[in-house]
C-alpha cells in the first residue's frame, strides 16, 4: 500500500530561501561550530534560546550560516543582496565576536528553496517546515505519469525517495523490492580508504599529474577517476587544467558525455570545482564554455549568455 504521509495533493505551500556564506578563512580545528543565533524556532520540540549558526570547515574555506528567508518571489529568482549579506555578518559577529568578519572575507553565496512552515508575513521566529513535498500530478493537475518530489532535508532523502518510486511503481501496476540504499555505496564510493585511494591513482596515471589535483579528481569521482583520466590519456589537451585550478578540462568533457552536464552552471557551480569557492576568473569561464561549445554546438550568443549567468553569482562587492 502506498505511504501517504506525504500529501499527494497539490500543495504549493511556503518555501525559505536557505542561504550560508562561503568565507575564505579556514579554522585549524577539523570540527564544526555552532553558536546561538537572535532567532528561534517557536516549533521546536525542547525549547531552546536560539537557533544555531554553524562555521563548518570546508577545503580551503569556511561555510557560514544557514540562515531563512520566506520567498515568495519565482523560484529562478532566488538571489542574496548586498543588505542581506550585511546583515548575516552582522549577526554572526554578534554571536561569535572573535571572528570579526567583513564582506571582503565573502567570496560566494549559496542559496536553495526548501519547503518551509506556515508563517505571519512579519514573522521574526520562522517555524521550519516539517514535511516533504510528494505531488501526484494527476490529482493535483490532471496530468498523469508525472510525479514531483521536493525534499525537505537530507538526512529523509532516503525515506521520501521511497515513497515517491511506490508512487511510481502503483502507477504502472508493477511492485518492486526496496532498494538497498542503506547499505550499497553510490557511485564511486566504494572506497575503504580514501587517501590510499588516491596513493594508487597516483600511482597508476601515466599523464604527470600533481598528487593535489590526483587528489581532487579522486575527491569528486571516487573510483571513478580513473574514468576521467581514461579521456586525458586518449587526448593529451584534455589533461590541462583550467587556469590555476586542479579542475582536468577531462572533467569538462566527462561531465557534459556522462553526468547530464547541459550549462556552464551545471560545470562550474555542480560538476566540478571550478567556482564552488569563488570567481575562477573570467578566462578560465571562457575556456571552460569553449570546450562546451564543441561539445554542445554552441555559437558564440550562447557562449557569452552562459558566462554572463555565471558572472551573475558572484557580485562585485563580495572579496576575491
Amino acid at each position: 500500500m502506498l505511504d501517504r504521509s506525504i500529501s499527494t495533493k497539490d500543495q504549493k505551500g511556503t518555501y525559505s530561501r536557505d542561504a550560508c556564506l562561503v568565507v575564505k578563512r579556514r579554522f585549524n580545528s577539523p570540527c564544526a561550530l555552532a553558536v546561538q543565533g537572535r532567532t528561534k524556532d517557536p516549533d521546536a520540540v525542547l525549547a531552546r534560546p536560539a537557533r544555531h549558526l554553524f562555521l563548518v570547515p570546508w577545503r580551503d574555506y569556511t561555510l557560514v550560516g544557514v540562515w531563512h528567508v520566506v520567498w515568495k518571489r519565482h523560484p529562478d529568482k532566488v538571489t542574496v543582496t548586498e543588505e542581506e549579506v550585511s546583515s548575516f555578518i552582522d549577526e554572526i559577529n554578534w554571536a561569535y565576536p572573535a571572528l570579526k568578519l567583513t564582506s571582503q572575507d565573502v567570496v560566494m553565496w549559496n542559496a536553495g528553496l526548501v519547503p518551509f512552515g506556515d508563517n505571519d508575513d512579519d514573522a521574526e521566529n520562522l517555524s521550519y517546515g516539517k514535511r516533504s513535498h510528494l505531488t501526484d500530478h494527476k490529482l493535483a493537475d490532471g496530468l498523469d505519469g508525472l510525479v514531483t518530489l521536493i525534499g525537505i532535508r537530507y538526512t529523509t532523502a532516503r525515506g521520501d525517495t521511497a515513497k515517491a518510486i511506490d508512487m511510481v511503481c502503483a502507477k504502472l501496476g508493477k511492485t518492486a523490492k526496496r532498494a538497498p540504499t542503506d547499505y550499497s555505496p553510490v557511485f564511486g564510493g566504494d572506497i575503504a580508504d580514501f587517501d590510499e585511494l588516491v596513493e594508487e591513482t597516483f600511482r597508476n596515471q601515466m599523464l604527470g599529474l600533481t598528487k593535489n589535483c590526483v587528489r581532487s579528481i579522486t575527491h569528486n569521482h571516487g573510483t571513478g577517476a580513473n574514468d576521467v583520466l581514461s579521456l586525458a590519456e586518449k587526448q593529451k589537451w584534455m589533461a590541462d587544467v583550467l587556469g590555476e585550478t586542479q579542475v582536468l578540462k577531462a572533467e569538462v568533457v566527462y561531465a557534459v558525455r556522462n553526468e547530464m552536464a547541459q550549462t556552464l552552471g551545471d560545470i562550474v557551480f555542480r560538476r566540478t570545482d571550478l567556482a564552488t569557492g569563488g570567481n575562477p576568473g573570467t578566462e578560465v569561464l571562457h575556456e571552460c564554455a569553449n570546450i562546451l561549445a564543441t561539445e554542445l554546438g554552441w555559437d558564440d550568443g550562447r557562449v557569452q549568455d552562459e558566462i554572463a549567468k555565471v558572472l551573475q553569482r558572484f557580485p562585485e562587492w563580495t572579496g576575491k
